[in-house]
């Protein structure tokens, strides 16, 4: 796996969460650049805190399209164990009408329900 690719993987909202912070970032640099005329901030901080707003902002924004790119988030293509939670247990059987369907699960001993709300529940 790629090394930019590495450690636990963040769900799509979080990568959309980095591209705007990346974009506000890469932003507020631009900005900063262009009021240097109308402040009195010393130019080595300003240009200072336009480079670090710039790299990080870029770097966010970066890392954050790659990984929706090649599917490095839960649920993307990169997702190993998203594979192995929507495998489907069972086969299909047929039902009166010849329609196939998988076979009801059998939930009661998840819970302490009666017969009578099991059989609402799979209608």
């Amino acid at each position: 796996m790629n090394k930019l690719l590495k450690g636990p993987m963040p769900t799509q909202g979080m990568l959309v969460a980095r591209v705007l912070v990346g974009g506000y970032l890469v932003y507020l640099s631009y900005s900063l650049l262009q009021g240097k005329e109308e402040g009195s901030m010393n130019p080595i901080l300003l240009w200072g805190a336009v480079i670090v707003f710039a790299l990080v902002g870029l770097f966010l924004l970066f890392k954050a399209i790659y990984s929706f790119a090649v599917g490095f988030y839960k649920g993307g293509k990169l997702d190993t164990s998203a594979s192995e939670d929507t495998e489907v247990q069972g086969e299909e059987v047929n039902d009166e009408a010849g329609n196939k369907s998988l076979p009801k699960k059998d939930y009661s001993d998840a819970i302490d329900v009666t017969e009578s709300e099991i059989e609402e529940l799979d209608k």
